[in-house]
């Protein structure tokens, strides 16, 4: 007979939504992802698990609900996927009915429809748990930023971002921290925009291209490293930021203004980690108060730590109490301090995370 614990570690979970949404293929990835299966079936090829109908291979799209099941992490999970066309409610309703969360699956290239509207509704009057998974967020021409304003204004304000992609969508930035979960400080994206206007305009200035496309198909070189997860509780202040470039001959006095008007600050530095020795004292006071950031206005390598030691280099900055930013550019650093404060993180927590160490 299954225990409390048993039953606590089950999930049930039906993806409904509009039709070519990509729920089959997005319950193909989670049983590869799992290790239920060794490759993602294909719709087009009649090769997935749900679609298993002859008629449904035939058509290229799920008619009938089909139930999967697959172990992550200790939990077992069963997943309904269901049909989305209007003409089979009858099949996608009532998986909600059996499930306790219900996943509104979303195309990034079509944004609410009436469908995933109705759905959304639907599992609302049965006080199910709800979700929504944006898919095909790789596809050109989408604006990630306008579909998460559609969804807000569809469904309100209280739909939040879980996971924003990084790194040109080949890696997910996970907004809600894993306290159980130990992981390096990452760089949210080695990818930085580097023209206006021209079709490459994208460098990664760090680490070279990440992979090319050949014949069509992705060729990764480099592959992308953990997320660095950071939980923002709910309703949590906007932390305000500040972020100073550093001039030839700045005397400090922009420095000065600042007072107490930010929550945290990002110097960007010469070189390696360098400021004019006038700036260094008003830093010192700005560290005491608050976490100051040391990163690199060039946009590309890493602030040291142990080579320069004159007044002003970035030994006596960091003995001074800021916080080096790694390779993290100045932009990208004011992204992260703005996350971890928002999450209330402390002094050493801050260092942990654009350093790596205790």
């Amino acid at each position: 007979m299954p225990t409390s614990t048993d039953i606590a570690r089950i999930r049930t979970l039906a993806l409904v939504g509009p039709a070519t949404s990509g729920k089959t293929s997005l319950a193909e990835a989670l049983l590869w992802k799992s290790g239920a299966t060794g490759a993602p079936g294909v719709v087009e090829r009649g090769t997935t698990v749900s679609d298993f109908d002859p008629l449904e291979k035939k058509a290229q799209r799920s008619l009938n609900s089909s139930v999967l099941h697959f172990t992550h992490a200790d939990v077992t999970a069963h997943v309904i996927d269901t049909p989305g066309a209007p003409d089979f409610l009858g099949q996608s309703l009532p998986a909600l009915e059996a499930v306790e969360t219900a996943a509104i699956v979303i195309s990034a290239t079509t944004g609410v429809e009436p469908m995933a509207a109705r759905m959304m509704n639907w599992a609302k009057d049965r006080e199910r748990d709800r979700i929504i998974v944006v898919n095909k967020i790789d596809a050109q021409g989408v604006n990630l930023e306008a579909i998460v304003a559609q969804i807000q204004e569809a469904f309100g304000k209280e739909c939040l971002p879980v996971n924003l992609p990084a790194g040109d969508g080949l890696r997910v930035l996970d907004c809600f921290w894993d306290r159980g979960a130990t992981s390096e400080a990452t760089d949210f994206s080695s990818v930085a925009k580097a023209h206006s206007a021209s079709i490459a305009a994208f460098v990664s200035p760090n680490t070279g291209p990440i992979g090319y496309v050949v014949e069509g198909s992705l060729r990764l070189l480099n592959r992308p490293a953990d997320v660095l997860k950071v939980y923002v509780p709910q309703g949590a202040p906007e932390p305000t930021i500040g972020l100073v470039t550093v001039t030839l001959g700045d005397d400090g006095t922009v420095l000065k203004a600042i007072g107490d008007a930010v929550d945290g600050l990002v110097v960007a530095a010469f070189g390696a980690g360098h400021v004019p020795v006038a700036m260094v004292e008003p830093l010192t006071a700005l560290a005491q108060r608050m976490p100051v950031i040391l990163a690199s206005r060039t946009g590309a390598g890493p602030v040291l730590a142990e080579t320069y030691g004159f007044p002003g280099s970035e030994q006596d900055l960091l003995r001074r109490g800021l916080i080096g930013a790694g390779f993290l550019s100045p932009v990208k650093a004011r992204i992260l301090l703005r996350q971890l404060l928002a999450a209330r993180a402390g002094t050493d927590d801050i260092r942990k995370a654009f350093t790596g160490e205790e």
